[in-house]
């Protein structure tokens, strides 16, 4: 076993762990960052961070999600890989994120009887998500979804309780947990490192961002996103782009169905360069984030928190209990509605469409929320201690 060694795994590549990472390589840990090259959510934003540490990634072939058995088979691939590469690079400690719950669990077993210290890094909880999802269809949650839900539930307990630590994104979290005194918060962020910037004059979306009022929403759409909001919001101002960056096939659908109803501006991209989205986001006027109402109290979407960087207004539809609903009317950073309040929605559009002061206001309380809780050195020393580097 490499007493120096660490291993980063993050399922989906997210920027805050690469730039967690990052900072752990410069003050003198030996890193091996691993993630799904089949999930990855950040396109090639990894490659920007790979002269720092070693990146790999993980490919298990296409991960269709709307396909249970087969994303669990492709999700339990991922984990043999990674037991794989613990057992040929032996590290001393492992930190998790975003790791699919049922590989985790295999993972953390084989971590416990092998004395490899695993710190499991709690962004979301599981058997939650399942359950809601499956509650949406009554006669399937009872004879399929509350047998499922519980064994994620055992299974993410288990990983709870047999984690060396863990570390939580929210102290909600602690509601659905066993209260064990090894658990820690550290809220998530996105990195501030500025990178060169060299504008591509052929992306049509910049320039369509340049032309018009844009709304822009990132990152990923699925069950828990409610997107007929993003419908209405189009269809209420035909003169502004909504532009809608993420990569899954909730996002292809709400495209289709966009065309059905003959909206025009809509505008769906895939993948971007880093670069492409710096430009992108530097140009939108508000940013867009909605969640459903059974999607759970401790769902805290991180786009937030790229609209807060680069000083973009939140437009948000959302139950209010959520964290991040609480957040943005504390920080004063935008406007949220109930999610059953489509009419709140609209009309909160309206006045932040219309209005520009208010949108500068929103836009530097959520820039000087960045510079203040961003900062990696500050992060990194809570890791520290944590991880004991």
């Amino acid at each position: 076993m490499s007493l120096n060694k660490l291993f980063v795994i993050d399922y989906s590549c997210h920027p805050f762990s690469l730039d967690l990472t990052k900072e752990i390589s410069k003050n003198g840990f030996n890193v091996s960052y691993f993630f799904s090259k089949n999930v990855n959510l950040t396109g090639k934003f990894y490659k920007l961070y790979n002269k720092n540490f070693q990146i790999h990634s993980i490919d298990v072939g296409n991960i269709p999600k709307n396909n249970f058995f087969l994303r669990r088979f492709k999700e339990v691939t991922f984990g043999k890989k990674i037991i794989k590469n613990i057992k040929r690079e032996k590290p001393k400690k492992i930190l998790l994120a975003n790791v699919p719950i049922e590989p985790l669990y295999h993972i953390i077993k084989y971590c416990k009887k092998n004395n490899i210290e695993t710190f499991f890094w709690v962004q979301d909880i599981y058997y939650l998500a399942i359950k809601n999802i499956f509650k949406r269809n009554f006669f399937l949650y009872y004879i399929f979804g509350f047998f499922l839900s519980k064994l994620y539930e055992y299974y993410e307990f288990y990983c709870f309780k047999n984690s060396t630590k863990n570390i939580l994104i929210d102290k909600k979290f602690l509601n659905h947990f066993p209260k064990i005194s090894k658990n820690h918060i550290i809220k998530n962020w996105i990195p501030i490192e500025k990178f060169k910037i060299k504008e591509n004059k052929n992306n049509y979306l910049i320039k369509l961002v340049k032309k018009k009022f844009t709304f822009v929403y990132t990152g990923t759409l699925s069950y828990k996103h409610h997107s007929n909001v993003l419908i209405e919001l189009a269809k209420k101002f035909p003169n502004s782009n909504i532009i809608i960056l993420s990569n899954d096939k909730f996002a292809n659908d709400l495209l289709i169905k966009s065309k059905e109803k003959k909206i025009k501006n809509i505008y769906l991209n895939k993948l971007i360069s880093y670069h492409d989205l710096t430009l992108i986001l530097q140009n939108c006027k508000i940013g867009l984030v909605n969640l459903t109402a059974d999607s759970n109290e401790i769902c805290v979407p991180s786009k937030i928190l790229t609209y807060y960087k680069y000083g973009i207004p939140v437009l948000g539809s959302m139950p209010l209990k959520n964290s991040a609903s609480i957040n943005i009317k504390r920080f004063k950073t935008g406007l949220v509605s109930d999610t059953s309040d489509l009419d709140g929605y609209l009309k909160n559009a309206s006045i932040m469409k219309n209005n520009f002061k208010l949108r500068r206001k929103f836009s530097i309380n959520g820039k000087r929320f960045a510079n203040k809780e961003f900062n990696i050195f500050n992060i990194y020393k809570k890791f520290k201690v944590i991880l004991k580097l």
